[in-house]
């Protein structure tokens, strides 16, 4: 307990363990690792990956388009002519059932009887009209401003990204972990590279030993700002461990 704590709360310390064999660092890292990433999994989880102000802000693309649509929607299926919706950062297909070799973002496909959900183009969700629960309405409605089919129209947008949510979390996740990955790596280069113009005089070997240990506090860092919600403290993280390593490698005279 007394290890953790010098290499939590007193980098000058850290030199103590300059000895210890890479297993054991690589343990006690794997360990931080592991809290660090169940912590982030726990909030990407938890978190709701499309608000309502974005379910409003598809509803609103379809209502702007409502006129030029001739789609009906009865009895869990969709019949109409082919549409295309497309901005920034979803792209909107009803009734053609074809991914563009361009697709990015959010997109959703509107076939007679399921939506299809594609993330980046990578991630595919199907959902049948039958398992959203929406009754009847058309798009002509719509567009005479009916308040019953835009509210129906935006359930069932509302409802296919609650469905797909878990696969929108779970790639967030999935990225989150690997953004992790190579911010504490170039932590890791970092601490490396500082240490040697702060100390030059410790060899190879000892000097990534304690510049692992002092790495360790970028998941500290990490914690902290999954747990209170600051996006910013990522960035402290990642020069978290060069600032252990003044501090450590200031600290020592002579390894032998």
């Amino acid at each position: 307990m007394e290890k953790i704590i010098n290499i939590i709360c007193h980098p000058k310390y850290i030199v103590l363990y300059f000895k210890d064999q890479f297993y054991k660092i690589i343990i006690t890292i794997l360990s931080f690792f592991i809290v660090a990433a169940s912590l982030v999994a726990i909030y990407d989880y938890n978190t709701k990956y499309y608000s309502d102000a974005y379910v409003d802000s598809i509803t609103n693309m379809v209502i702007n388009h409502s006129e030029e649509m001739d789609l009906v929607f009865a009895d869990n299926k969709l019949q109409g002519s082919e549409y295309t919706i497309k901005s920034e950062e979803v792209c909107l297909i009803f009734m053609k059932d074809a991914v563009p070799s361009n697709a990015f973002g959010v997109l959703l496909i509107f076939n007679e009887d399921k939506v299809t959900y594609y993330y980046q183009a990578m991630l595919k969700y199907e959902v049948s009209y039958a398992d959203l629960g929406i009754s009847s309405f058309t798009f002509a409605d719509v567009q005479a401003n009916s308040n019953v089919a835009k509210l129906k129209l935006s359930l069932l947008i509302d409802n296919v990204l609650i469905k797909a949510n878990k696969t929108a979390q779970t790639f967030m996740l999935l990225s989150d972990l690997i953004n992790l990955t190579m911010y504490y790596a170039a932590s890791i280069l970092l601490a490396l590279i500082v240490s040697r113009f702060v100390n030059p005089q410790i060899e190879l070997k000892y000097r990534i030993r304690i510049c692992l240990y002092d790495s360790i506090v970028f998941f500290i860092v990490v914690v902290f700002a999954f747990l209170f919600g600051i996006s910013w403290l990522k960035y402290v993280a990642l020069v978290m461990p060069a600032v252990y390593s003044v501090m450590s490698f200031k600290s020592i005279v002579r390894i032998r």
